[in-house]
């Protein structure tokens, strides 16, 4: 059966000892020339889901293994460390299979700016628990004022740059180098964000007008991870000369520079001077982000 404008596609419907024959709407063509790319792109994904795989079997060996099997202590610990490097290692050692997939470096970009969302509230969600706790204390409000803005100006550092905007960094589709560098380099950027989270957290919370050396290590050592992450992942990118890199070079050293005086100084003071220091440097880095997005677009 046909309809004017309209192409069928047979079929076999089972009836009452008998088979009828029904019409299916639709243009068998097309949809084939539809499915194709789905079935080449799976053919493509085959091998590195198997990569992938296999490699996080042998993880989860030493992963369980740990857990079950050895007792708590180095024996354990360096199951797991063994189990964490492998896990490390398969993106790198399925790095041709991961250039021959499909990419969608938008999302990429997405779910990683959702993740650093997260920690950056948890940061926010310590220190405002510490200032519950440390209502009475008179210097409480300074101090949760500096951790305020210490957060923002994380956040306003790592979201005003230009890999951070949509269409930012099209060429991770193209070069697995560039990939692994964006996607591990992500590693010490979170880790430095959560550490200066906790410790900040911790600095309003406490009773001391002074904060512990390993406390002040934590706040200003994890902002200067931070930036220091931030800038290696977009050299990789741009190049060590690009202004950006050497702008929060230089901002992670001044802030590092602060450890050794930070037990004599008042918390609030310690929590603001990164913070300044930040929001100057996100302010110099804007003409080059705006270049680059020029560049790009």
């Amino acid at each position: 059966m046909r309809a004017r404008g309209v192409r069928g596609q047979r079929g076999d419907l089972p009836g009452r000892g008998h088979r009828v024959r029904a019409v299916v709407p639709g243009r068998p063509a097309r949809r084939r020339g539809a499915v194709r790319p789905w079935a080449r792109r799976e053919r493509v994904l085959v091998p590195l889901l198997a990569s992938f795989g296999a490699g996080s079997a042998v993880s989860a060996l030493f992963w369980a293994g740990g857990a079950l099997l050895a007792p708590a202590g180095p024996v354990r610990y360096g199951s797991w460390a063994v189990g964490m490097a492998v896990d490390l290692a398969i993106p790198l050692l399925s790095g041709r299979r991961i250039a021959r997939a499909p990419h969608h470096t938008e999302h990429l970009r997405e779910r990683f700016g959702l993740f650093t969302i997260i920690v950056l509230g948890e940061s926010v969600l310590g220190f405002t628990n510490g200032l519950v706790k440390a209502h009475s204390a008179g210097s409480a409000t300074v101090t949760g004022a500096a951790a305020f803005a210490l957060c923002a100006c994380l956040w306003w550092s790592y979201f005003s740059a230009s890999g951070t905007r949509p269409g930012a960094h099209a060429e991770l589709a193209r070069d697995p180098r560039l990939l692994h560098t964006y996607v591990f380099g992500h590693l010490p950027v979170q880790l430095g964000l959560a550490v200066t989270g906790g410790a900040v957290g911790t600095a309003v919370v406490g009773s001391a007008n002074r904060l512990t050396t390993a406390l002040a290590l934590c706040v200003l050592g994890g902002v200067a991870l931070f930036l220091l992450s931030t800038a290696a992942v977009r050299s990789a990118f741009t190049g060590v000369r690009d202004p950006v890199v050497l702008l929060r070079v230089g901002t992670a050293l001044l802030i590092a520079a602060l450890v050794p005086v930070a037990g004599s100084l008042p918390v609030a003071v310690v929590l603001a001077v990164p913070a300044g220091l930040l929001g100057v440097s996100v302010a110099a880095e804007g003409p080059s982000h705006r270049r680059r997005l020029a560049e790009a677009g």
